[in-house]
């Protein structure tokens, strides 16, 4: 028999107050989900930051709108989504960096 699907989601305003609950969720989810606590780390990192990016930039700081952050866990595969409604980047736009 295969594994069950499970899909989780979280809905919070857009306010870097939560930050710190997005990333409990992260953990929990990335926990349940059988990864290691490096990799359980990264994605904790790498979901806060797209949500800052939201929260600062799409948003432009406003506190009233809201993030969700979704999980579906297939099993083999752990998808993350980070949705919103704000202001779209054209990446094309954006200019490039010297590192």
């Amino acid at each position: 028999m295969g594994s069950l699907e499970q899909k989780f989601s979280l809905h919070v305003p857009s306010s870097t107050q939560n930050l710190a609950l997005i990333r409990e969720f992260v953990t929990a989810i990335g926990a349940q989900a059988g990864l290691g606590d490096d990799d359980v780390a990264k994605l904790e990192l790498a979901v806060d930051e797209a949500c800052t990016n939201v929260i600062e930039h799409a948003y432009r700081g406003a506190r009233d709108r809201l993030v969700e952050v979704r999980f579906d866990d297939r099993g083999d595969e752990l998808l993350v989504e980070v949705a919103d409604d704000g202001e779209a980047v054209d990446p094309r736009e954006v200019p490039e960096v010297d590192l």
